[in-house]
């Protein structure tokens, strides 16, 4: 009786440990032979028990031929993927030219995903199937403890300038509880920029695909900001936010307030300020960046994401990025200990910078070392139901 005893006891530690294991796999191909590229990727994650597929195509594929290979292999399996303008977790650290797949196989791992589709112009008719995929996991918007439940990944057409319509939507739905999310804007700037995201094998432009899941495994979301806030703050006066146009900054034309802020000409802050001194968006204790990149003729600032009127900014000055990543990869070795995988989102504009300062495999060894760091370099980024820009958003997940 006691030996049967000890066999139930030892079988039911052994399925419980099976149920808690989660396993990530990772492939990786430069091939130009893009048949080649996809065999040699799928091979690389397949296995067994998998929940989720997420690739990355750079932008010198064929997006629709990789989708069509991927639904193929991975029927039934919840699928997503976008065209990246550059790939995370490649030889190098960073680098532009790969197709990049990650499969995440576990059994406490429930994944469901909404498309909120024509997103400039009727995100909110996607509601009910942004619930349906909410429940479809087992989450409640209302519960108390929701922060602690699951998560979020987003995967955006960044070429849609629609980003905030999808947060919207999602604030709205979560009433501005903790529900985390973490994600990225998807597409490349090149000559003629290109963004396709996809969903199960169908193919969306002016979208949002918003993968929803639930778990027990040990998760966390960081943000990581190279920037810290200058003292002065301005109120923003006049804006167009629709078009992301800031116009007037204390009362005063944007781009004259933004030069004497910085002590330089006016003339000098499009080629030499704009990517070292962004503005940060202030909510509460929380500083948000959003990226100016132009002048219009009447001194406005256009800026990749929305700023409203009357809201509260600050500009940044650079902080030392690699010490910046020492303290992102200790917060995921203190919150997630030998996480599985660090998916990340990393702004364009960052990894220009990084490359501009010759810093690129310094800064992503330091955050590899917490574990396996991967992802797609992404024109804007999602962080809690925020966008914003020139920022690294990372899911740390593991045991």
């Amino acid at each position: 009786k006691a030996c049967k005893q000890w066999r139930i006891v030892a079988y039911k530690t052994y399925y419980t440990r099976r149920m808690l294991m989660l396993n990530i796999k990772k492939g990786i191909s430069d091939s130009n032979n893009i048949e080649q590229a996809i065999i040699e990727v799928i091979d690389q994650i397949k296995q067994n028990n998998v929940k989720l597929v997420i690739f990355f195509a750079n932008y010198k594929y064929d997006f629709k031929k990789i989708n069509e290979a991927f639904n193929t292999v991975f029927s039934g399996i919840e699928l997503i993927g976008c065209t990246s303008h550059g790939e995370i977790g490649v030889p190098g650290g960073y680098g532009e030219g790969y197709l990049l797949g990650i499969s995440i196989a576990s059994d406490n791992f429930n994944v469901a995903s909404a498309v909120i589709k024509d997103l400039d112009t009727r995100a909110m008719l996607s509601k009910s199937e942004v619930m349906a995929a909410i429940h479809k996991v087992g989450l409640d918007p209302e519960h108390n403890d929701l922060i602690n439940q699951g998560f979020a990944l987003s995967i955006i057409d960044g070429l849609s300038r629609s980003e905030e319509k999808a947060m919207s939507l999602l604030n709205i739905i979560f009433k501005r509880k903790n529900f985390r999310l973490v994600g990225g804007s998807a597409g490349a700037l090149i000559s003629n920029p290109v963004a396709f995201i996809s969903h199960n094998g169908r193919i969306y432009t002016n979208a949002a695909i918003i993968t929803f899941v639930k778990t027990s495994h040990k998760f966390t979301i960081i943000k990581e900001n190279i920037y810290e806030a200058t003292g002065r703050t301005f109120i923003v006066t006049k804006a167009d936010m629709n078009n992301r146009i800031v116009s007037e900054l204390n009362g005063r034309t944007a781009a004259d307030v933004y030069a004497e802020a910085l002590g330089v000409n006016r003339s000098e802050i499009v080629t030499k300020h704009f990517a070292y001194n962004p503005a940060g968006r202030v909510f509460g204790k929380n500083v948000f960046i959003t990226s100016p990149y132009s002048i219009l003729n009447d001194g406005s600032l256009q800026f990749y994401s929305q700023i409203m009127t009357g809201a509260t900014i600050r500009f940044m000055k650079p902080l030392d990025p690699l010490t910046v990543a020492e303290q992102t990869a200790a917060q995921i070795k203190a919150e997630v200990p030998n996480a599985k995988l660090i998916l990340g989102f990393n702004c364009l504009l960052r990894h220009i910078q990084f490359e501009n300062d010759q810093i690129t495999s310094k800064a992503y060894d330091i955050v590899n070392s917490a574990g396996t760091f991967t992802g797609s370099i992404s024109l804007g980024e999602q962080y809690d139901m925020y966008h914003v820009n020139q920022t690294l958003t990372l899911l740390a997940l593991g045991e």
